[in-house]
């Protein structure tokens, strides 16, 4: 397992980038090997910094405990949905019902390259796909393109240039 740059796990029912535990666990020991000699002078002090500890190791305890060991799913392929997470924000992930599909459409920046989900009534529900390595955004693509229906027409763009990104160009092919 890499320490800095951890793996790129595809299954069957997701992408995945397992959290760095290793280097997490490592970072949790320096403090708290420190906590004892704190203690020994300020025991106030010792105690509102093992409180502290606690509140910063609590939401990975608790996501570790929810999503397993590989964590959270960047896209998750569950009946007949996509889900992809979105990194950029806090806002929900992005859910795509697989029965009404159309098309796909993926243009943008070469790093922030969108996917463009057209449904038959000709709506559309947009998933940046923004996420840092190079890899990984090819792993959600390739994992797109074998989780969709043998009718859903695939269109990959020519990546736009960064002015036609900056002015928030859509795609220039309709389906």
């Amino acid at each position: 397992m890499k320490i800095f740059l951890p793996d790129i796990v595809v299954t069957q029912n997701g992408v995945f980038q397992p959290p760095p535990l290793a280097l997490e666990c490592a970072l949790a020991v320096v403090p708290a090997c420190m906590l004892p000699y704190l203690a020994k002078d300020r025991p106030a002090a010792a105690l509102l910094f093992f409180v502290l500890m606690l509140a910063m190791a609590s939401p990975r305890f608790f996501q570790y405990r929810k999503y397993g060991r590989l964590g959270q799913p960047i896209a998750a392929h569950v009946g007949d949905t996509l889900t992809f997470q979105r990194p950029a924000d806090t806002r929900n992930p992005v859910t795509i019902s697989l029965l009404n599909l159309r098309g796909v459409i993926v243009y943008g920046y070469v790093n922030a390259q969108v996917i463009r989900f057209v449904y038959l009534d000709g709506s559309f529900v947009e998933a940046k796909v923004a996420w840092g390595a190079r890899r990984l955004r090819e792993a959600v693509m390739q994992f797109t393109r074998d989780h969709l229906p043998s009718t859903v027409a695939v269109v990959t763009e020519e990546p736009q240039s960064h002015f036609a990104t900056v002015r928030g160009d859509g795609p220039y092919t309709t389906l």
